[in-house]
Protein backbone atom coordinates (compact mmCIF):
# COMPACT_ATOMS: atom_id res chain seq x y z
CA UNK A 1 0.00 0.00 0.00
CA UNK A 2 1.34 3.63 -1.03
CA UNK A 3 -0.04 6.28 1.22
CA UNK A 4 0.98 9.95 -0.25
CA UNK A 5 0.88 12.44 2.96
CA UNK A 6 1.15 16.20 2.11
CA UNK A 7 0.98 18.87 4.25
CA UNK A 8 0.85 22.85 2.99
CA UNK A 9 4.04 24.26 4.00
CA UNK A 10 7.21 23.35 3.65
CA UNK A 11 8.71 20.56 6.61
CA UNK A 12 12.34 19.10 6.58
CA UNK A 13 11.52 16.37 8.53
CA UNK A 14 12.49 12.77 7.46
CA UNK A 15 9.75 10.54 8.81
CA UNK A 16 11.79 7.80 10.69
CA UNK A 17 11.94 3.64 9.97
CA UNK A 18 9.72 2.46 12.50
CA UNK A 19 7.03 5.43 13.03
CA UNK A 20 3.21 3.93 13.47
CA UNK A 21 0.69 4.57 11.04
CA UNK A 22 -2.90 4.06 12.78
CA UNK A 23 -5.29 3.26 10.53
CA UNK A 24 -9.58 3.27 12.17
CA UNK A 25 -11.85 1.81 9.98
CA UNK A 26 -15.37 2.65 9.94
CA UNK A 27 -16.46 -0.64 11.74
CA UNK A 28 -14.63 0.92 14.79
CA UNK A 29 -11.57 -1.55 14.06
CA UNK A 30 -8.51 -0.27 14.71
CA UNK A 31 -4.74 -1.46 13.01
CA UNK A 32 -0.88 -0.34 13.40
CA UNK A 33 1.46 -0.45 10.34
CA UNK A 34 4.93 0.30 10.89
CA UNK A 35 6.82 2.91 7.93
CA UNK A 36 9.81 0.19 6.85
CA UNK A 37 12.46 2.77 6.01
CA UNK A 38 13.31 6.51 6.37
CA UNK A 39 11.02 8.42 4.30
CA UNK A 40 11.99 11.99 2.71
CA UNK A 41 10.06 15.03 2.05
CA UNK A 42 9.55 16.04 -1.73
CA UNK A 43 8.54 19.46 -2.21
CA UNK A 44 6.00 21.21 -4.96
CA UNK A 45 5.15 24.66 -5.69
CA UNK A 46 1.65 25.27 -6.02
CA UNK A 47 0.82 28.57 -6.85
CA UNK A 48 2.16 30.77 -4.10
CA UNK A 49 2.14 27.75 -1.75
CA UNK A 50 4.73 24.99 -1.20
CA UNK A 51 3.59 21.44 -0.41
CA UNK A 52 5.43 18.90 0.81
CA UNK A 53 4.78 15.49 0.30
CA UNK A 54 5.79 12.08 2.08
CA UNK A 55 5.18 8.70 -0.19
CA UNK A 56 5.40 5.84 1.85
CA UNK A 57 5.18 2.46 0.60
CA UNK A 58 4.18 -0.32 3.71
CA UNK A 59 3.67 -3.95 2.92
CA UNK A 60 0.25 -5.30 4.10
CA UNK A 61 -0.36 -8.85 5.78
CA UNK A 62 -3.35 -10.78 4.61
CA UNK A 63 -4.80 -10.08 8.20
CA UNK A 64 -4.10 -6.16 6.87
CA UNK A 65 -5.93 -7.00 4.04
CA UNK A 66 -8.80 -8.79 5.32
CA UNK A 67 -9.52 -5.84 7.74
CA UNK A 68 -9.58 -3.39 4.63
CA UNK A 69 -11.71 -5.61 2.22
CA UNK A 70 -14.40 -5.41 5.12
CA UNK A 71 -15.15 -1.83 6.16
CA UNK A 72 -13.76 1.55 4.64
CA UNK A 73 -11.25 3.46 5.55
CA UNK A 74 -11.98 6.21 8.32
CA UNK A 75 -8.66 7.74 9.38
CA UNK A 76 -5.38 7.54 9.00
CA UNK A 77 -3.08 8.92 12.05
CA UNK A 78 0.86 9.09 12.49
CA UNK A 79 3.31 12.01 13.43
CA UNK A 80 5.02 13.94 11.26
CA UNK A 81 7.74 16.86 12.43
CA UNK A 82 6.36 16.13 15.86
CA UNK A 83 2.83 16.92 15.21
CA UNK A 84 0.25 14.61 15.00
CA UNK A 85 -1.12 14.17 11.31
CA UNK A 86 -4.43 13.18 10.23
CA UNK A 87 -5.55 11.84 6.84
CA UNK A 88 -9.54 12.02 7.03
CA UNK A 89 -11.01 9.04 4.61
CA UNK A 90 -10.71 9.07 0.55
CA UNK A 91 -13.44 10.04 -1.49
CA UNK A 92 -15.83 6.94 -1.60
CA UNK A 93 -14.77 5.68 -4.92
CA UNK A 94 -10.93 5.77 -3.50
CA UNK A 95 -12.60 3.50 -0.45
CA UNK A 96 -14.25 1.27 -2.32
CA UNK A 97 -11.46 0.52 -4.80
CA UNK A 98 -9.32 0.03 -2.04
CA UNK A 99 -12.19 -2.56 -0.59
CA UNK A 100 -12.22 -4.36 -3.44
CA UNK A 101 -8.47 -5.19 -4.33
CA UNK A 102 -7.76 -5.96 -1.11
CA UNK A 103 -10.63 -8.47 -1.94
CA UNK A 104 -8.96 -9.90 -4.94
CA UNK A 105 -5.89 -9.81 -3.17
CA UNK A 106 -7.09 -12.52 -0.27
CA UNK A 107 -9.00 -14.41 -2.82
CA UNK A 108 -5.82 -15.46 -5.21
Amino acid sequence: MTLMMNQIKKINDVIPKGTEIMTKLQDGSVFSLEVPKDVVPNFNVEGSMIVTQWVITIELTEEHLKKLSSSPIELIRTEIANEEYNMAKAKAGGVKSIMNFASCLISN
